[in-house]
């Protein structure tokens, strides 16, 4: 019925856990797909050693660096009717997947639902940048929203030429006036550390998406 994905790159230090908070879900009809971006650490091991126990997890490889290029691979080769995304330090609360679920069976008119996040470290020697946030993030994010497949036939994959993939890609929803809802409920977790992919991610891509959003908004008219 839903299909998760993570897609991984040299995340040996944080894998084992996340892989855990999936197979701990109360709602056990999935697939899991994780995905190698040609890591040179022990993450392929980890993934073989969890696929030999639970048959649930599919390894697939990607060669190419980048993330959309992995997000897309998976979701070409995924099936079920529901997809989700948990990037590989993050961790999902066990009743995630199983109140979303939920909540789209009950409100028909919805085909997104995200819930509320908390961003956590266990790393004390974060630096201030990286702070985590006591209060609780209203998560309009990639490792919290669970949806219906039609959608990706209505929008589209993920643009793999730009950085901000989920920003870009959630704006062709916006666009599309698809429905969307948020849980206000902590369900996902979101760790913050040195190695963050979004940390060195330059402020002018983020402009430049919104330049493309604005654009297309216009063209619509």
């Amino acid at each position: 019925m839903v299909d998760i994905i993570t897609c991984v790159r040299n995340g040996e230090k944080y894998l084992n856990q996340c892989i855990e908070s999936i197979l701990n879900q109360t709602y056990e009809d999935f697939t899991y797909y994780i995905v190698d971006n040609a890591s040179s650490d022990n993450s392929k091991k980890i993934i073989e050693d969890y696929q030999e126990k639970d048959a649930r997890i599919i390894y697939l490889y990607q060669p190419i660096k980048g993330l959309s290029r992995s997000l897309n691979l998976a979701i070409s080769a995924s099936k079920n009717e529901y997809l989700c995304f948990l990037d590989a330090d993050d961790l999902y609360h066990p009743k995630k997947i199983n109140k979303q679920i939920e909540f789209l069976y009950e409100k028909e008119d919805y085909e997104i639902c995200f819930t509320h996040l908390q961003v956590f470290s266990d790393n004390e020697e974060a630096s201030l940048i990286l702070k985590p946030r006591r209060e609780v993030v209203d998560g309009i994010s990639k490792c919290s929203i669970l949806f219906k497949r039609s959608i990706i036939n209505q929008i589209g994959l993920f643009d793999e030429n730009v950085e901000i993939d989920f920003v870009e890609w959630f704006s062709r929803v916006i666009r599309k006036k698809i429905q969307y809802a948020v849980i206000p409920e902590v369900l996902c977790f979101r760790r913050v550390h040195d190695m963050n992919m979004t940390k060195n991610i330059d402020k002018s891509k983020y402009l430049e998406v919104l330049k493309m959003h604005l654009n297309a908004r216009a063209n619509q008219k």
